[in-house]
């Protein structure tokens, strides 16, 4: 959990993990990218390219599978 300035969900805390590209694929990533906590709201799950980039990961419905969609920015936190 980190506190985000400006951020106006979650009572400014927003939940980040971290996920090793192995496990973009499991059951558990899945349920956790589905989960909403009732204050601070859906996570933000983050993946790391092999260059130290963070990608965030998304869960597309229609194929029901985890996969990279953007490129993390700090900037943007209070937007996630």
């Amino acid at each position: 959990l980190i506190g985000v300035n400006n951020r106006s969900r979650g009572e400014g805390v927003l939940l980040v993990e971290i996920k090793g590209g192995h496990l973009l694929r499991s059951d558990d990533t899945i349920e956790k990218l589905n989960a909403e906590h009732k204050v601070y709201g859906k996570p933000l799950l983050l993946t790391q390219n092999d260059d130290g980039q963070f990608f965030i990961v998304r869960y597309i419905e229609s194929t029901n599978q985890v996969e990279k969609d953007q490129v993390f920015r700090v900037e943007n936190m209070a937007q996630y």
